[in-house]
């Protein structure tokens, strides 16, 4: 046999807790190197952080042919800094008190992301929200802010009433306005300026002057 090919074989070892090199991570399990050669093991459940490559891991063997990989003892700088938590099925993470999730950079990725609270609350120095299509629903809705910009290519407002109370002054600037009131249309004011520069038509059934 040649000597540079090592084979997997199944020792018969003692049961007990022992050091071991991670060779290779696929579906099938985890090829490990332990003081009895080339052998497959399997990540226990416990065992939170994905095996790499290179890793030295705490290996428990049960029975000479199953071997469970307990915990990630060591890291080299070959097989990276990143550490992966991977499950196969739902996690859940409860505590009685405030859970803190701090990092440098934290992203949130998922097909379907659902954010339930009695209160939610965020503070960002900068806020951004991409999508296609963004759908808000509230019984009450307030926008407090000190400059406010809406900016878009079309904008429809459907309302049963609208109130708008502007302090200071209002400017609207528009190639064309319309508008169309079905009952009832009244404009006061102190003082009031109509500047035409071509035509004015006032077109009614009685118009009364005065």
């Amino acid at each position: 046999m040649d000597r540079s090919v090592r084979s997997i074989r199944q020792p018969a070892a003692v049961q007990g807790l022992e050091e071991a090199i991670v060779e290779s991570v696929s579906e099938s399990g985890v090829l490990i190197t332990s003081p009895n050669g080339i052998e497959r093991a399997s990540q226990a459940v416990s065992c939170l952080i994905k095996p790499c490559q290179g890793d030295t891991v705490l290996l428990l063997r049960v029975a000479p042919s199953r071997l469970y990989i307990l915990a990630i003892l060591e890291r080299t700088a070959a097989s990276g800094r990143d550490v992966a938590l991977e499950f196969t099925g739902s996690v859940s993470i409860s505590s009685a008190e405030e859970v803190t999730i701090a990092s440098k950079h934290t992203k949130l990725a998922g097909q379907q992301l659902d954010l339930v609270g009695r209160d939610l609350s965020l503070t960002s120095n900068t806020l951004k929200s991409y999508s296609d299509t963004t759908v808000l629903s509230s019984k009450t809705m307030k926008i407090a802010s000190q400059t406010l910009n809406v900016v878009g290519q079309h904008m429809s407002r459907h309302l049963k009433s609208f109130v708008s109370m502007v302090a200071g002054n209002e400017v609207r600037k528009a190639g064309n306005v319309t508008s169309q009131v079905s009952d009832f249309k009244l404009d006061q004011s102190r003082h009031s300026i109509i500047d035409v520069r071509k035509d004015l038509k006032i077109d009614a059934e009685r118009i009364h002057m005065g």
